[in-house]
């Protein structure tokens, strides 16, 4: 299964022929990680979860950055057995928003998801999740704050109108993900995660601009969404009952382009209940588009777990930009989760 998982993973990797990675991405991807793949719906050591992240992306690089949030909760069901170890299914929601201010660009999204969490062996808790989510997303433009040029005359001015078609300034299509997770414990200390997602399968949205290969252009076009694939992997050993570390990936690829995640965290116990800790962590962002691929953002990270409450903090430093502009760019990003009947017997401790 672990070979199965990178497989697929590497041939997404290469083989995407188009994207715009325009999406969400935050670093602290495991606080929300039902976002990015549907099977992660209840995959976690309690049973009930309610997450919030909120980023504030590029300041420096403009006078009103991009903001993004997204508020998910998820439940666990089980079958009624008395074995803690036993198929069960999770249900979950999400909304997002994504908000560039200075056009007024937004996108809104939410969706309902759907996970069935299957038992393959007790001995190492291994489990096999299918997951599916469906929503929709609304994407809107103010075209108050756009300002078009005037035509050339044909002789010696720009007197022209500018006579721009704008369509709708609102569009809203359904969104349809798919999710596959496989998680295991390959010791008593070592804990497995793979998570594999498709988003976007129904592919319409539409576009904003015009269409210059059709005369008869009135104003709207319905533009094909490229396909996300995303890949996640977690892993988590444990030293001891008090300290734990987490190196976790994130790939994610929408045709040429794509954005990858690699960081690793530390967790220490104040108590021997393991349920009051800290964390710190260090991260960095990759992107690649059609011609290179490049380290873009170092990340740091901080985070306070109190029972059944943790808050986490990132800041990432825009090292690309600061080579690029002579002036680096830089990202915040916070984090808030509450975590129902915290169970510390048969899984590892919350991740960030």
């Amino acid at each position: 299964m672990f070979r199965l998982f990178l497989t697929l993973a590497f041939v997404s990797y290469f083989s995407g022929p188009s994207i715009f990675c325009q999406d969400i991405i935050f670093s602290q991807f495991n606080s929300v990680n039902l976002y990015y793949n549907p099977a992660f719906t209840g995959s976690f050591p309690g049973n009930f979860r309610v997450s919030s992240s909120y980023r504030n992306q590029w300041i420096g690089l403009q006078d009103q950055p991009l903001t993004q949030l997204i508020i998910s909760g998820d439940i666990k069901f089980s079958f009624g057995y008395d074995s803690p170890l036993k198929d069960y299914i999770g249900a979950g929601v999400f909304f997002n928003t994504d908000r560039s201010q200075v056009f007024d660009w937004n996108t809104n999204e939410m969706a309902i998801q759907m996970a069935y969490h299957k038992l393959l062996n007790k001995n190492n808790r291994s489990f096999i999740t299918g997951g599916l989510g469906f929503g929709v997303r609304q994407r809107s433009v103010n075209y108050d704050n756009l300002y078009f040029e005037d035509q050339f005359n044909g002789l010696d001015k720009y007197n022209g109108t500018s006579s721009e078609l704008l369509p709708a300034n609102i569009h809203a299509s359904p969104t349809f993900n798919l999710g596959l997770q496989y998680q295991t414990f390959l010791s008593k200390k070592t804990h497995l995660q793979l998570g594999l997602s498709a988003q976007k399968i129904l592919g319409n949205e539409f576009s904003f601009y015009n269409n210059f290969d059709n005369t008869d252009y009135i104003g709207t076009k319905e533009n094909e969404a490229f396909k996300n694939i995303l890949f996640i992997t977690n892993l988590t050993y444990r030293y001891n009952n008090f300290e734990e570390i987490y190196p976790k990936l994130l790939v994610h690829l929408q045709g040429p382009h794509g954005i990858i995640i690699t960081g690793i965290s530390y967790r220490k116990a104040f108590q021997k209940s393991n349920q009051s800790a800290f964390h710190t962590g260090i991260s960095a962002r990759t992107a690649k588009s059609e011609s290179s691929l490049a380290v873009t953002d170092l990340g740091l990270q901080l985070g306070l777990e109190l029972g059944n409450f943790m808050i986490g903090l990132n800041y990432d430093f825009g090292i690309a930009d600061l080579t690029r502009y002579k002036s680096p760019t830089q990202s915040f990003e916070l984090s808030l989760r509450l975590m129902g009947e915290y169970d510390n017997q048969y899984n590892l401790a919350p991740r960030f």
